[in-house]
């Protein structure tokens, strides 16, 4: 599954549930990458032409919502909610304000006239070049042609081609605009090389999944960021040239991470941890990446087998839940994380509360089971 299930059904202001109707697995095949993992994707498609591709590079999930507007990374949070992923869009898609401000070029299109059969659908090769290099931004980059080959079902009611327009939109601002080229991507490769290096469909499953994502919130984020981060660039670029001085590449490297937070906006706290919410389930149960478990405490990974059988079952239950939320916790070491922080934080703060007034008043048998089992958790 690509998201946690939970319980917990709200009312979600702006945001917008996109319901997922088909389920697309790809795989990578490389001859010269070694022993190294090669990237998966997978793409949950609706009805309305949404797409949430998940794709995992060297154990890191990344995520990417796209729609007939363009791409944008995200995060998946509480109950199924994207967010804006200011991190995937700078370590993926580059410095955010490196972007360019000429017209994208166009991306061209040629039928090789040459057919494939995969899965048992037949589809047909298009070679796709554009111009590739940034010379503006990195004067060692010449812009070259690259070449892409792809093979599509025009037939399938499933079109992901502005997927994979999107993402070369975002890394070498060429965009496939005048073309009539739709339908299902079952394999691409690169256009002219003899390599075997290729990605290429291996299922297509029904599915239920969902979402909630507010676009117009999370594109208005980004952009937000994107102008903060121009104007302390522009800042800095004014001071280092007015005092003539030089700094190498990690002190760059240091202050435009720097920036990005600064960028970001924040919400306003609210008191709310006295409130007890709906019952939920915790982020451990639905890990974005199984090497996630190598980060948590042992206790985490069977919460039910290690807690002690007390004869009061509802101090258990507030037991249970703080150690969950405190595994929870644990997970926002990870970037990719998908822990509502904020509630977490406030669950733990409640059920400590609970525990310190109610544990004197359990029998000495529970008392001592419980004791003996928060000093043995780790």
């Amino acid at each position: 599954m690509f998201f946690a299930i939970f319980l917990l059904v709200f009312t979600f202001g702006q945001e917008k549930k996109i319901e997922f109707t088909k389920e697309l697995n790809y795989t990578s095949y490389s001859t010269n990458i070694g022993n190294k993992p090669l990237p998966t994707f997978k793409l949950l498609s609706s009805n309305k032409g949404e797409f949430l591709t998940s794709l995992e590079m060297n154990y890191l999930p990344i995520h990417l919502f796209s729609n007939e507007i363009g791409i944008i990374p995200v995060k998946l949070g509480f109950n199924n909610i994207l967010t804006s992923s200011m991190f995937v869009n700078y370590f993926f898609f580059g410095s955010i304000y490196n972007k360019s401000d000429k017209k994208p070029s166009e991306v061209t299109v040629k039928n090789l006239n040459s057919k494939e059969t995969i899965l048992g659908i037949s589809c047909n090769n298009y070679l796709l070049s554009y111009p590739y290099g940034n010379p503006e931004y990195d004067p060692s980059d010449e812009i070259a042609t690259e070449k892409i080959k792809i093979c599509i079902d025009e037939k399938n009611a499933i079109n992901n081609v502005p997927v994979v327009s999107s993402i070369i939109n975002e890394l070498s601002n060429a965009k496939l605009s005048n073309s009539n080229l739709k339908g299902l991507v079952l394999k691409v490769g690169p256009g002219e090389s003899k390599t075997d290096d290729y990605i290429i469909i291996k299922s297509i499953k029904d599915t239920q999944n969902y979402a909630f994502f507010d676009q117009r919130k999370a594109m208005m984020q980004q952009q937000r960021t994107a102008d903060s981060l121009l104007v302390e660039r522009i800042k800095y670029e004014s001071e280092f040239n007015s005092e003539h001085e030089m700094a190498d590449s990690m002190q760059v490297a240091i202050m435009d991470s720097a920036y990005i937070d600064e960028g970001l906006s924040v919400e306003k706290y609210v008191s709310t941890y006295k409130k007890k919410p709906e019952e939920g389930s915790y982020a451990i149960d639905n890990l974005p990446n199984k090497r996630m478990w190598e980060m948590l405490p042992t206790h985490c990974t069977d919460l039910n087998k290690n807690l002690p059988i007390l004869e009061d079952k509802n101090f258990a239950t507030h037991l249970k839940n703080l150690t969950g939320q405190l595994c929870d916790l644990y997970l926002t070491q990870s970037e990719s994380h998908n822990v509502a922080i904020k509630i977490t934080i406030d669950e733990i703060r409640r059920e400590f509360l609970f525990i310190n007034a109610e544990k004197e008043k359990l029998n000495k048998s529970d008392q001592k089971k419980v004791n003996q089992y928060l000093e043995k958790l780790d």
